[in-house]
């Protein structure tokens, strides 16, 4: 089962790099501001959110 986008945007919210949080956020009100479909916008926000995650995990 897919997650909602907005369980999505709330563990984008709490990324432990607060730097790499905020412009998640901001590249997610771009997408909105766009007219980004929904699902395209939870799959964007959940491959940069794991790929956020994999470059906290290099430091």
């Amino acid at each position: 089962m897919q997650a909602k986008l907005s369980t999505t945007v709330n563990k984008d919210k709490s990324l432990s790099n607060h730097a790499n949080a905020n412009l998640v956020l901001r590249f997610h009100e771009f997408m909105k501001y766009n007219g980004v479909s929904a699902r395209h916008q939870n799959n964007n926000l959940k491959a940069i959110a794991s790929y956020s995650s994999y470059l906290g995990n290099k430091s």
